[in-house]
């Protein structure tokens, strides 16, 4: 009875009203975007999903009726699953899409969690995720998280088949604001005025260190935590260089003389990368540095 009553609301109700609904990489500008679609539109914010947290953020069907009730703006890491395209596509949703250079995000995620905002869609973090060194939480969120933002991009890929689906960027966000605002109200068929905005843009700026622009400007090492603070470098370069079990380390070219493969790019290079920085990758260390549970009887 319950879901033959939910049924009647969304096809008495679908498309009544207007909604922006934003899903969005974790650490993406997805919080100031809110803010300023808020105060563009009047809309009230709204969440489709109550928990919170460390939960996937589906649709919960008790949220729908008061949803569909009044004009919204919903924020969430919304993956594309099954039910939550099909229950966007019969209120008739278009959803906007927003994500992040994945390098740029392991380097904010790591400057937000060492503040203790571990919780999240994206992994579960143990609570001694804090007193781990920084080379241990870089890998730990390389590993562990990001795993998921590729399922949550991918998904959207395939939920774009279903939906009229907007993507914009982080840039977008932070650097074409105004425009970008423009845009998803266009997509959602909201004819916003240029004045409010502007206004809005105005009005909610982004707070100094509130957007961590990622590996522009954070260094982002395989060495140490002292390192990590004075150090910059691609996390790109890292990566095809790697430490980890999981990413092995590229095999020294032999045929070249001064091969230098310790370190964390080649030479010569022939990618758009800045120069290799001077940091010889250490030794992996015969046992695996993350912390193991107790095996269980």
């Amino acid at each position: 009875a319950a879901a033959r009553g939910l049924d009647r609301i969304i096809e008495q109700n679908a498309g009544r009203r207007r909604h922006v609904l934003v899903s969005s990489f974790p650490k993406s500008a997805s919080t100031y975007l809110n803010k300023v679609l808020m105060h563009a539109t009047g809309f009230r914010q709204y969440w489709l999903n109550t928990a919170g947290q460390d939960t996937e953020r589906n649709i919960e069907s008790t949220a729908i009726p008061m949803f569909l009730a009044q004009d919204t703006v919903t924020q969430d890491h919304m993956r594309a699953t099954m039910q939550n395209v099909a229950l966007l596509k019969r209120m008739r949703i278009k959803p906007v899409v927003l994500i992040r250079n994945i390098f740029d995000v392991v380097v904010s995620s790591r400057d937000h969690s060492r503040g203790g905002e571990i919780t999240g869609p994206s992994a579960h973090t143990p609570g001694s995720f804090t007193s781990w060194t920084g080379q241990q939480q870089q890998w730990f969120i390389i590993r562990m998280g990001l795993p998921w933002y590729f399922t949550f991009f991918t998904s959207w890929l395939d939920g774009q088949k279903e939906l009229p689906v907007l993507w914009i960027t982080y840039d977008d966000v932070t650097q074409r604001t105004a425009n970008t605002v423009q845009r998803i109200l266009k997509h959602v068929d909201f004819d916003g005025r240029d004045r409010d905005i502007e206004r809005a843009v105005a009005e909610r700026p982004m707070l100094p260190g509130a957007i961590v622009p990622g590996v522009r400007a954070f260094c982002f090492s395989v060495c140490s935590d002292q390192r990590f603070e004075s150090t910059r470098h691609r996390p790109s370069a890292m990566l095809r260089r790697s430490p980890s079990p999981l990413l092995p380390p590229a095999a020294p070219d032999a045929s070249r003389p001064g091969s230098n493969s310790g370190r964390l790019l080649p030479a010569a290079s022939t990618t758009r990368d800045p120069p290799a920085c001077p940091i010889t990758v250490p030794t992996p260390p015969a046992k695996p540095w993350w912390p193991r549970h107790p095996v269980l009887p």
